[in-house]
């Protein structure tokens, strides 16, 4: 649970009450953070800050040096694009553990949870497979990818264009006892 506490009389922005409707959880009310304007001007930074960012570019060029010497990259890409996309999924409330991930059948498969969660890799290999051909990045793209990522799940008929909607992350316990509640009432 996110210390809302935090974000009162915070410089970096404002929390604002947001609501809707979920097409399977029903009727939602959260807080958005919404954050404030960086101006037009960049931030002054300390030189702490900038040393920072030096060594990090420098650990950046450092990785991209020995990725080059790699005679097939994407054997690291697999595993590690499969943990992502098993991270991803849970902060959407999809879980599976990382053995099944890492070992499952992109054509087949076992769960519907699993089903997501390969969907989010073939999902980037798509879009990495478009960057790597030197192609724009484009809303026809986005929309392309947001279909790949719900294909065979219940939102596929929803999906392949932009939400128009505000997007829920986590888990939301207390929408689905709503939704429980408003049934009840109803009979």
């Amino acid at each position: 649970m996110v210390d809302l506490e935090m974000f009162k009389h915070s410089s970096m922005g404002e929390l604002v009450d947001i609501a809707g409707s979920d097409a399977l959880l029903g009727d939602w009310r959260h807080k958005a953070f919404i954050p404030a304007s960086l101006g037009a001007h960049e931030p002054e930074l300390t030189g702490a800050t900038y040393r920072s960012i030096a060594q990090a570019r420098a650990a950046l060029a450092a990785l991209d040096a020995t990725a080059r010497r790699l005679p097939n990259p994407y054997l690291l890409r697999t595993p590690v694009l499969r943990r992502e996309a098993q991270s991803t999924s849970a902060l959407e409330g999809t879980y599976a553990p990382l053995d099944d991930v890492l070992t499952a059948d992109e054509d087949a498969p076992s769960t519907p949870q699993m089903t997501e969660i390969l969907n989010y890799v073939a999902m980037a290999d798509q879009g990495f497979a478009w960057v790597q051909e030197g192609r724009p990045l484009t809303v026809g793209l986005i929309e392309d990818l947001q279909g790949r990522l719900m294909r065979g799940t219940p939102l596929e008929p929803e999906s392949g264009h932009l939400r128009t909607t505000q997007v829920v992350i986590g888990r939301r316990d207390e929408a689905a006892s709503a939704t429980a509640t408003d049934d009840s009432d109803a009979t």
